[in-house]
């Protein structure tokens, strides 16, 4: 009995997993078409769900960017950054926020942070280099 409960607890994990990605997915379709307000309920949902789920986190952290709220996005770029080492770009969104937020100190430290996290994206690289110019 306890093997089929924790055979039925595994599987329930896994569907809890897809229906998570799938709720990422939806929100990056609803922000092909422009339909932020459905994409951000997407990722809201997917991270209460998961809250450190980094796609859902990294998406939200770009909306709320884009709409000057650079507080709660460097929260969401921590929680990308945290979840996956490796995500430069939830590194380098982290650091425009700083940069909005008027620390560029913490900013160019995400900035480099994110160039060793992902050296192959030249992204990165652009962003780091259009700040310093300025």
């Amino acid at each position: 009995m306890r093997y089929i409960l924790l055979l039925v607890l595994v599987l329930s994990g896994s569907a809890f997993a897809a229906d998570v990605d799938d709720m990422v997915k939806a929100g990056r379709e609803a922000l092909t078409r422009m339909d932020i307000p459905l994409a951000m309920t997407h990722f809201d949902n997917a991270l209460k769900a998961v809250p450190t789920h980094p796609e859902a986190a990294y998406e939200r952290g770009r909306i709320l960017l884009k709409m000057g709220d650079a507080k709660n996005a460097v929260a969401d770029f921590t929680t990308a950054a945290l979840a996956d080492p490796k995500n430069g770009l939830a590194l380098v969104r982290r650091g425009e926020a700083q940069m909005i937020l008027k620390n560029p100190d913490i900013a160019f430290k995400d900035f480099e942070a994110a160039i060793v996290a992902s050296p192959q994206l030249a992204e990165v690289f652009v962003v780091r280099a259009t700040y310093r110019f300025q």
